[in-house]
């Protein structure tokens, strides 16, 4: 089956991810369904820490030195390396129909320079990490050359813009370092997504920050039943929707669990339901696509103990899981890496 959008949908403030969109339809007995662009900083930690006594070239010229000397040994586990590792474990456990087919391509996309980015490399082939293709840019970005070969999202250390991005048509989230352990095994993969100006669009968001929680509460009951329009995170969203579709059992069945946890609460969450109908309604026979394991609307309350109650309910039911958080709030994202949960900050568009 084929899923489309209508783009009728689409927020006008986001007129660039329209195209990237158009895109997707993904065909399910073909893949790749997800490609995945990772820096070096995304998944490894490589140790250098710059001296605030020297100028930046002299750092860089330390930190090039660094890595080459250390050209063989890999780098610590960081931030999204079991997210990656997980989603690639997925070709080996395909349902019926699907075995042998890929359904995660990752790409390498990285600033370094190509000689620096041998250790980048060496960590990859050490832990087990297959790419598909790579690119070295010298300083450069390498948004431009994403966009070109489709990426779905770009998961790196270094912080991007919201026009940036846009500019670029590709969605790339900044992961804060966290150190992992290479040797944890995890069953399953948690998916932990934001409502407001990640998935969906920000207009609501923007609401709430301008003129407070009673207008806000007022313009959701009043456009409850109106879908909104999709959000930098929609293409990965929808990507993650299609992987979910190959496991059509519980959660209990699933290897991949998708869940959206929002600040929203009450009433105003009622409308991440009737934007999922309204985008569901778009589509081409959808009804096997979209499957969210959980949802949360939270209020305004710490995220972080519900992402940790998720990760323990699945610890007492002998499936441990690893989770990740997309988020386009500081806090969150801050309060999820104290916790030990991995997590990827989301660019925000601050004029909207």
């Amino acid at each position: 089956s084929t899923f489309r959008f209508n783009f009728k949908l689409m927020n006008a403030q986001f007129p660039m991810m329209a195209s990237r969109l158009t895109t997707l339809a993904p065909v399910l007995d073909r893949g790749p369904i997800l490609d995945l662009f990772v820096s070096q900083n995304a998944l490894f930690d490589h140790g250098f820490r710059p001296d605030p006594g020297k100028s930046e070239s002299a750092n860089l010229a330390d930190y090039q030195e660094h890595q080459r000397q250390r050209e063989s040994i890999p780098m610590k586990p960081s931030g999204a390396f079991h997210l990656v590792r997980l989603l690639q474990k997925m070709h080996g456990d395909l349902p019926k129909g699907h075995e042998g087919r890929e359904l995660v391509a990752v790409h390498v996309a990285s600033h370094q320079d190509y000689d620096t980015g041998g250790r980048f490399e060496t960590s990859l082939g050490h832990f087990g990490i297959n790419y598909t293709t790579s690119g070295f840019n010298n300083g450069a970005s390498p948004l431009l050359d994403i966009a070109a070969l489709g990426g779905d999202l770009y998961l790196t250390g270094r912080p991007y813009s919201y026009d940036e991005i846009m500019d670029a048509e590709v969605t790339a989230a900044q992961v804060p370092t966290l150190e992992l352990d290479p040797d944890d095994e995890f069953v399953k993969l948690i998916l932990a997504m934001d409502w407001d100006a990640s998935v969906a669009d920000g207009k609501s968001e923007l609401i709430f920050q301008r003129f407070g929680l009673a207008v806000f509460q007022q313009n959701e009951l009043t456009h409850r039943d109106v879908a909104m329009g999709f959000g930098p995170l929609a293409r990965f969203f929808w990507s993650a929707m299609l992987l979910r579709s190959l496991y059509p059992g519980g959660s209990n069945q699933s290897r991949l669990l998708n869940a959206i946890v929002s600040a929203r609460g009450g009433q105003e969450a009622q409308r991440i339901r009737s934007t999922l109908r309204g985008w569901q309604a778009q589509g081409h026979n959808p009804a096997d696509i979209i499957h969210i394991d959980h949802t949360r609307g939270l209020s305004g309350h710490d995220k972080t103990p519900v992402l940790q109650a998720l990760i323990e309910g699945n610890r007492r039911r002998g499936t441990p899981a690893h989770l990740m958080l997309f988020d386009d709030g500081p806090s969150h994202v801050e309060r999820a890496i104290g916790g030990g949960i991995s997590a990827a900050l989301i660019p925000t568009n601050s004029r909207h």
